[in-house]
């Protein structure tokens, strides 16, 4: 059966600078009057995270704290890659999606990564809430969020929102892309009664697993920062175990309510 591919994002000609006015402070809203390459609600919203990225830069260098200064650096590229991605399609007019034509022959790990990399970071609606809570983190860390019970459990309801979008694009991606039944005996499911077929809560189970796998793996590495160094300085103390606990629930919470929003409300996949 043919498949066929128009071009992977890492074919096309990242020497256009169209594209590289995304990465600077308002480069957002300068490709969204000069290329539409990202709706302009969706322009003002990265503009913010990105001022907030900017703010948090600027406080951690005043403070010397190079680490967070960094992460906060990092998330500021994370936050302008949805606008880069968009404005290489327009300026270029390809198209960074599969063209189906049938299914590939098989499923092949790399090919598997770059075609759900290349569905989520072009999506700017999904990359960008995807976003809010790391904005959040790289300006908040430290502060009374982490000091009082519980107030931090927003952060990780925004964290588990943005996983939990994430999770349902690559999901849906994927099996638009190869077929539920090829994707499900790839990864060993298919010798299960109940994963043989993709049920209408398919998606729902996948984000669900995603997200109490990284919640209980982000929580236990807090807490083993922590005994490993008290005065870390990704500046992790050590919380009451129910407040732990609390995390993971807002989290997975968080992450469910993306689903329902996504796939079943908005439609977005």
């Amino acid at each position: 059966m043919e498949f066929g591919i128009k071009r992977h994002v890492g074919q096309l000609k990242v020497s256009d600078p169209a594209a590289f006015l995304a990465f600077l402070p308002l480069g957002t809203l300068g490709v969204h009057f000069f290329y539409k390459s990202i709706p302009l609600k969706w322009a003002l919203l990265a503009g913010g995270l990105k001022a907030i990225c900017g703010a948090s830069i600027v406080s951690n260098l005043m403070t010397g704290d190079v680490t967070w200064c960094v992460f906060g650096l990092c998330a500021f590229v994370l936050v302008s890659l949805p606008a880069y991605f968009n404005t290489l399609k327009v300026t270029s007019k390809e198209d960074l999606t599969h063209k189906q034509g049938g299914h590939p022959d098989k499923v092949i790990s790399s090919e598997l990564l770059r075609t759900c990399c290349n569905a989520v970071f072009s999506d700017y609606r999904i990359s960008l809430l995807s976003k809010i809570s790391l904005a959040t983190q790289v300006l908040a860390s430290g502060s009374i969020l982490y000091s009082v019970f519980g107030l931090d459990w927003v952060t990780h309801a925004l964290a588990g929102f943005g996983i939990g979008a994430v999770c349902v694009k690559a999901y849906k991606t994927a099996v638009n892309t190869y077929g539920y039944g090829k994707l499900s005996s790839y990864f060993g499911l298919g010798r299960f009664e109940s994963f043989k077929t993709e049920d209408k809560w398919a998606s729902a189970g996948w984000a669900l697993f995603c997200l109490a796998i990284v919640a209980v793996s982000w929580e236990l590495m807090e807490r083993a920062v922590y005994f490993v160094s008290p005065s870390n300085i990704l500046r992790i103390g050590l919380e009451p175990i129910w407040n732990s606990a609390g995390d993971a629930i807002f989290g997975i919470l968080g992450g469910m309510a993306a689903w329902y929003l996504v796939e079943r409300k908005l439609h977005w996949v």
